[in-house]
């Protein structure tokens, strides 16, 4: 934790340190030589940091615990000083003797340092054995445990068969993806000695424990076996290095050219072994990408020999770094309720049939359990028939436990656990997934809440871009420790959350890290609290929000605050004043707090940059003026709420959510407009609700910086509203096309406006377009608007009616050239044929078309989405023979369904498909 915290004060808080000195003027001078001086003390103190962070959690010592402590309060109290200036609480004359206790207390961290951790410790550190070993999360082979996987056994064995057709016998790599304990080791294991046997060469080995080299030699070892030859080998190779790849995450890279003549020699031994043998190779446990290219290149893809590969791995771009051509990737999904009691309930009660009551007391557990095969076993192989010890075995799964101490009923899915936590080793990516924790269980996170947040704090989680955030996030979606919950259709993460056990995992390593407080309990130690997250979820008013208050008042240097109250206490006595350096907070009361209590947020913290609300609010108060550091206001899309002119003034502001209306000055104050033209930092306005009032649709053309807009247009819309509002996103696209490499987003909800304004957005003969990256548009569309043709740079769009008519819809958008992604919501019926030619859609690689009541017959023309790989017809009254039409699409990865549609066409097309596409099935009831 501390190295990123020390970083923080480094690239952040000592920058502002040098920026209030200089605002003394010639009183500042002398503190600029000592502020010189903490920072090269931090230097040392980071680098001797960075030193030992390899070193293993359950290894570290209690000095070192005690000494990173000391340099988190440290980091701290820099950071304090920076903020209680800006804050107004450390007066000019006061802060150069602030800065002289700094300064000695830098030193004092220094030596200390240099007096205990001596160079032997740190050498011992250097020289552990950093490899990093997958966990073994093979569950024993009981056959009652081979439970919900029958579907995806069954795909993978008509993978497996040979092709009949010879041109089509290729080497294929099947991957197996999924979190930790899933059931990949065990449903592989059970595949291979099944099939085997039907292949004159086959090996299965484990990646964990070995390097690249040492795997392969184990796979030839046991080829050479089947085939009756002898390969002495060759003795000694170059060792491996820790390397971190560029998402943080550690593996092994050769640390000599030595290994190169190694694989030379081992790609050709097993060619020689192979020959024009049809093979069977399992992986299990391939930790990186790198690992996978050097391994997987080592199998000469023969022609016609219809060889298979199956390697398994918690990383989903493991599988997608493989040429697609001849890879398919199996996505393993969690057990459903009824199967994870099943297998529960099988090992735990193998001779005693359980009481109601100890199935209703366990139930919960295995809930949390989230479906995970490893997670469900070990819980209930420790209850032994006792269910009444689940919460016990809960407690004791997710907490990180030395190796010697771990129970051996949960040891593995302990490691499980360990693994994907000790295994993130960038500097921003295990501050990110702790910062979870701040969320309630099973809570389902929006994505771009989640980064927004990050960026408000900075430094401190690894966040210092929006570009940082956006990888930090994708790298944990990609390793499966987070898991998507609502995926668009073009593939974007829109709400996710971590399985419940690591949820509690991670929330117990951020306590003991303090790192994020949950506890109204745990009040020791308050100064180094930085985020508290408060969960109430009960129906009374009783103490939560008093104990809230309490320790509130004891953290004068929060930093962070949630509030997640779902029940009915009243929020009103948690005051603020005591925590004017909160720079995050997000509150969902749906009781107690309205706007006199955003009033006083706004008098109190100043120094805010998040603000999310979901709560009784319906008007902001003019003295959000206060706010002059806050970046993202989120005030809901549940309902309208008025804001004043005020906001759109604040210098920091990039992101204002809601559904909201203007009030205060008129949308045409020229001093106004000049702000927001030339000193305004907003990029996200979503969204205005256009009425009677002036206001945004006035305002938005001046808005310089925007890059994604949503509007709702009602009946009540003024016609001088929506005159300014067609000017305004006329400027707005000519604004997009002035700037191609910035990609900007337009959503307008007109269903309940009257007047055509989309009409006269562009002129007949003006010309077309080409910035605008995305488009939504929601109404009446019959025809589509006249201006949607002309927008040639286009890569994203989404259409919604009442009704749409697929000829107005083919004359409308048929002719895109670049459109990557179309999806079209018919809340009634598309109505004529759905027919597409090879002209159409030319570059489209996803569509997804859904109609609440029916769609006719598809028909897709020979030729026709070559590039399409993501199909979605979420139409319940779709045509069977309509499946049909899949075989024509070359590309085709995916095709998803609504649930009413007859199944077994679909997958039978599916199997019979050169690239056998996933189906899904979704339940929109």
């Amino acid at each position: 934790m501390e190295g990123p915290i020390i970083a923080s004060v480094l690239s952040n808080t000592l920058p502002r340190l040098y920026s209030a000195i200089e605002d003394r003027g010639k009183k500042g001078e002398g503190l600029e030589r000592d502020v010189d001086s903490i920072k090269a003390e931090l230097r040392y103190v980071e680098a001797a940091i960075r030193d030992c962070r390899q070193i293993n959690r359950c290894d570290m010592s209690d000095l070192w615990r005690a000494r990173t402590e000391d340099l988190r309060r440290l980091a701290y109290d820099m950071e304090d000083c920076v903020d209680s200036f800006r804050a107004g609480m450390i007066k000019s004359e006061q802060l150069p003797a602030k800065i002289s206790e700094l300064k000695q207390s830098a030193e004092d961290a220094s030596k200390r340092l240099e007096r205990y951790i001596s160079e032997q410790s740190l050498k011992q550190a250097e020289e552990q054995d950093l490899f990093v070993q997958g966990p073994d999360t093979a569950v024993d082979q009981d056959n009652h445990e081979i439970v919900g996987m029958e579907e995806i056994s069954n795909e993978i064995k008509d993978l497996l068969r040979e092709s009949q057709i010879s041109s089509e016998r290729k080497l294929r790599v099947i991957f197996i993806v999924g979190f930790g304990g899933i059931g990949k080791t065990l449903l592989t294991n059970q595949i291979y000695r099944e099939l085997c046997d039907q292949f004159p060469r086959h090996a299965s080995v484990r990646a964990a424990g070995k390097d690249r080299a040492e795997l392969l030699e184990e796979i030839l070892k046991q080829l050479q076996q089947q085939g009756g030859q002898r390969d002495e080998g060759i003795r000694g190779y170059a060792p491996m290095e820790i390397t971190e790849d560029g998402n943080g995450i550690r593996g092994c890279e050769s640390a000599s050219s030595g290994i190169l003549q190694h694989t030379k020699d081992v790609r050709k031994r097993l060619e020689s072994c192979l020959g024009t043998n049809r093979y069977f190779i399992v992986i299990d446990g391939i930790p990186t990408e790198e690992f996978a290219s050097y391994v997987l290149k080592a199998f000469p893809p023969v022609n016609e020999v219809d060889s298979r590969i199956i390697v398994t791995t918690t990383i989903q771009s493991v599988a997608e770094s493989y040429p697609s051509c001849r890879r398919h990737v199996c996505k393993m999904s969690p057990l459903n309720d009824v199967k994870s009691e099943e297998l529960f309930l099988n090992v735990a009660c193998e001779m005693d049939e359980p009481s109601v009551a100890e199935m209703e007391q366990s139930s919960v557990f295995r809930r949390k359990c989230d479906g995970v095969p490893l997670a469900l076993v070990s819980m209930a192989r420790f209850c032994n028939g006792h269910l009444s010890r689940c919460e016990d075995a809960w407690n004791k799964l997710c907490t990180s436990t030395p190796e010697p101490r771990k129970d051996y009923r949960l040891a593995r899915m302990q490691r499980v656990l360990d693994h994907s936590y000790d295994t993130l080793c960038s500097i921003g990516l295990h501050q990110c997934l702790l910062y979870f924790c701040m969320f309630p269980s099973e809570y389902q996170i929006r994505r771009g809440s989640l980064i927004r947040q990050w960026m408000a704090e900075g430094p401190e989680v690894g966040c210092n871009t929006s570009a940082d955030a956006e990888k930090n996030f994708k790298t944990l979606v990609d390793r499966n420790v987070i898991w998507p919950t609502q995926v668009g259709n073009n593939e974007k993460v829109k709400t996710c959350r971590p399985p419940a056990m690591m949820h509690e995992y991670i929330a117990r390593e951020s306590e003991k890290e303090k790192f994020v407080m949950l506890s109204c309990n745990n009040t020791h130690d308050a100064q180094c609290i930085r985020r508290l997250s408060i969960h109430h979820t009960g129906a009374g008013a009783g103490g939560a929000a008093d104990n809230g208050q309490a320790l509130l008042n004891d953290l004068l240097r929060l930093r962070t605050l949630a509030v997640f109250n779902e029940g009915e206490w009243d929020i009103d006595p948690l005051s603020f004043a005591q925590s004017v350096l909160l720079r995050v907070l997000h509150l969902e009361a749906r009781y107690g707090f309205n706007d006199q209590h955003l009033e006083k947020i706004c008098k109190l913290l100043k120094l805010l940059k998040y603000l999310s609300l979901r709560a009784n609010v319906t008007e902001v108060p003019r003295i959000i003026a206060n706010l002059q550091w806050l970046e993202t206001l989120d005030l809901g899309k549940e309902t309208v709420i008025r804001v004043p002119t005020e906001v759109l003034e604040l210098p920091n502001l990039k992101h204002l959510l809601g559904k909201l209306k203007l009030f205060g000055r008129d949308g045409e104050d020229k001093k106004l407009k000049k702000f927001l033209s030339r000193k305004s930092a907003l990029e996200t306005l979503s969204g205005f609700d256009t009425g009677r009032s002036p206001g945004f649709p006035q305002l938005m053309r001046c808005m310089r910086r925007l890059r994604k807009v949503k509007i709702w247009c009602n009946s009540s819309a003024s016609s001088r509203n929506t005159k300014d509002l067609s000017r305004s996103i006329k400027e707005f696209l000519r604004k997009a096309e002035r700037t191609p490499l910035i990609p900007q987003s337009l959503s307008v909800d007109f269903h309940d406006c009257t007047e055509p304004f989309l009409d006269s957005v562009l002129a007949a003969d003006e010309k077309h377009h080409g910035g605008l990256f995305s488009l939504k548009l929601r109404g009446v569309m019959n025809p589509v608007p006249a201006f949607v043709t002309k927008l040639c740079g286009i890569t994203e769009l989404c259409l919604s009616s009442t009704t749409l008519s697929w000829g107005a819809i083919l004359v409308g958008v048929g002719n895109l050239k670049i459109l990557e992604y179309l999806k079209l919501v018919a809340e009634r019926n598309i109505q004529g044929d759905v027919v597409i030619q090879c002209e159409q859609f030319i570059s489209l690689k996803r569509m997804c078309i859904v109609a609440e009541q029916s769609v006719p017959q598809i028909t897709i023309r020979v030729g026709a989405l070559k590039h399409l790989v993501s199909l979605h017809l979420l139409c319940p009254g779709l045509e069977g023979h309509s499946a049909d039409q899949i075989q024509h699409l070359k590309s085709l990865k995916e095709v998803a369904l609504h649930s009413a549609v007859a199944q077994g066409t679909w997958k039978e097309a599916a199997r019979n498909h050169p690239n056998r596409p996933n189906v899904v099935f979704i339940d929109r009831s």
